[in-house]
């Protein structure tokens, strides 16, 4: 009868340590949509990579984010005005990626986590030789991915290859 008892609870532990991991899976499944979602703009002055003293909570609040969910990597594009020469612009674009990629591992972030691409001058969204107009084409765009939707993704698209042959 003891035995019994203990094998009934047993069960029922085992059957909760399920609920709270699939609740777990759930809530790590919702924090990494949210999060994938995320797309976040840094704002730089004219011929600086320097990152401005506000951006630094919202930098930790994203290392934070990726530190907590392995599965989320991180794209950061620069950009630059129209000022300077292409090349002045593309090695600007360059320096500000590495700023915030340096922030963001200075923040706990692994590097194999970040992926670096730098635009210079191109894609700008004003397209203006004016200082103050140009204020949103000097910038550092970070937006987060799911690497384990993306893999997903690819051994789909894999699967459906290997079948067509």
């Amino acid at each position: 009868s003891l035995a019994r008892y203990q094998r009934q609870i047993e069960q029922a532990e085992q059957s909760y340590q399920m609920e709270l991991l699939a609740l777990e899976q759930n809530y790590q499944a919702a924090s990494n949509l949210q999060a994938q979602n995320l797309l976040m703009s840094l704002q730089f002055s004219t011929g600086s990579s320097e990152i401005k003293l506000h951006y630094q909570e919202q930098i930790e609040s994203l290392a934070h984010i990726v530190q907590q969910s392995p599965n989320l990597s991180l794209d950061l594009s620069g950009y630059t005005d129209k000022q300077g020469s292409d090349a002045l612009n593309q090695a600007l674009s360059l320096a500000r990626i590495n700023a915030v990629k340096n922030a963001l591992i200075d923040q706990g972030v692994r590097a194999d986590r970040i992926s670096l691409f730098a635009f210079g001058e191109q894609q700008s969204v004003v397209a203006s030789v004016d200082k103050e107009v140009s204020f949103y084409d000097r910038r550092v765009v970070i937006k987060l991915k799911n690497t384990a939707l993306a893999n997903d993704a690819t051994k789909q698209e894999n699967a459906q290859t290997a079948q067509n042959f």
